[in-house]
């Protein structure tokens, strides 16, 4: 992609992409303790789990030939894992329903009566 390369940090842009979407995939897809809307130490874990991926990827570059290791792709991973969390945080309580409260009926017993056994 030679036309591609020739854009002034391409490749940083790609990196952004992915990881801001992966970042907010990954913060509406892990169930969390509390309330359903904002929560920054939910987004920084996201974050701080796809730095820890993007440098380890970034590392194993070192070793492919014709690959190189460059800091600053893991830092424009780690940047947009974390906006891309905080994306997913600001409309994560108005997109998912309130399934702490929703009462689903399964055999004849709800989820969570004692009854059933598994609280």
């Amino acid at each position: 992609m030679p036309v591609l390369s020739a854009i002034p940090s391409f490749d940083k842009m790609v990196h952004g992409s992915l990881y801001g979407v992966e970042g907010f995939l990954l913060y509406l897809a892990i169930r969390w303790p509390g309330r359903q809307g904002f929560s920054l130490l939910r987004a920084l874990t996201v974050a701080g789990a796809l730095a820890i991926f993007g440098t380890a990827d970034e590392t194993h570059q070192a070793f492919i030939p014709g690959r190189s290791m460059e800091a600053m792709d893991a830092v424009a991973d780690g940047t947009a894992a974390a906006l891309g969390a905080l994306a997913a945080s600001g409309v994560s309580g108005r997109t998912r329903p309130d399934t702490d409260s929703a009462v689903i009926r399964i055999r004849g017993g709800l989820v969570g009566d004692p009854s059933l056994g598994s609280g």
